[in-house]
């Protein structure tokens, strides 16, 4: 079963498919310049935790909003 990624092509800008070959690696192929590129197995990255840093939040800031004034209520 495949899935089509329409205006996908890194290369023209055209349609790209995306499927899986006889060895069950994933692939994109873009139908109009010929495009192809063999995807990268995503089971490799399962579990590894991403990499982040800590946002800090100030005294007078809230978290999600801008930063908002200590002397308003």
């Amino acid at each position: 079963m495949g899935v089509w990624k329409l205006k996908g092509c890194p290369r023209c800008g055209g349609d790209v498919f995306l499927d899986r070959d006889e060895e069950k690696r994933w692939y994109e192929q873009c139908l109009q310049c010929g495009y192809f590129n063999e995807l990268k197995d995503l089971a490799g990255f399962h579990g590894q935790p991403r990499e982040r840093e800590p946002v800090p939040v100030g005294k007078n800031q809230q978290p999600g909003r801008p930063e908002s004034r200590g002397d308003i209520t």
